[in-house]
């Protein structure tokens, strides 16, 4: 019984002089590599302050995206937006194709709203109509359709005269389909 004591009082009195002192435990000097996308989470997860990557600043500078979307019975298709910017809003000209040198199966009038922006980031409310040249009605056949499309669209600015972009729109037809896929849109783009 007194060898307990002795053992439960030498412990005790470890852990007091522990938690008066700060001792560090020994640790390794191991250098963690982050993977692609663990790169990208971090850096779209920051905001660069710096003026010269603002999004504050692009009155009247002219801003051309181009990536892919996603399309409901087409798959993926390539897309180009230019759009003119007045402070928070923007107006311009989207156009859709599919397959290297095809012609434009869609094109639309844009707008845009800047709901946020603070240094790097921009995020926006958008609203595009135009016309469908593949729409297809409930039977798979192609029709053509008056088309709108809101949605909201996150810019990130990349260098300072290029961004990386990410939409997601949601397609509404003229005749009467309601789109219940949304089209997804990522792309890079310039500021001039």
């Amino acid at each position: 019984m007194n060898k307990l004591k002795i053992t439960i009082t030498a412990l005790l009195a470890c852990f007091l002089i522990g938690s008066v002192f700060n001792v560090d435990a020994q640790t390794t000097n191991a250098i963690t590599t982050l993977n692609f996308f663990q790169q990208a989470m971090v850096w779209g997860a920051s905001l660069n302050m710096d003026p010269t990557y603002n999004w504050t600043n692009d009155t009247h500078k002219i801003q051309i995206d181009t990536g892919v979307a996603t399309t409901t019975g087409v798959g993926i298709a390539d897309r180009l937006n230019i759009q003119d910017n007045f402070g928070s809003f923007g107006i311009g000209i989207a156009g859709e194709f599919t397959g290297v040198g095809s012609t434009f199966n869609m094109l639309e009038g844009t707008i845009q709203y800047s709901l946020y922006q603070k240094g790097d980031f921009k995020m926006t409310l958008e609203l595009g109509g135009g016309y469908d040249f593949n729409a297809k009605d409930n039977k798979g056949e192609i029709v053509g359709a008056m088309v709108g499309e809101p949605g909201i669209g996150i810019y990130k600015v990349m260098t300072p005269n290029s961004y990386a972009v990410f939409k997601l729109l949601m397609p509404v037809e003229s005749h009467g389909k309601f789109e219940t896929e949304p089209k997804i849109f990522a792309g890079v783009g310039g500021t001039f």
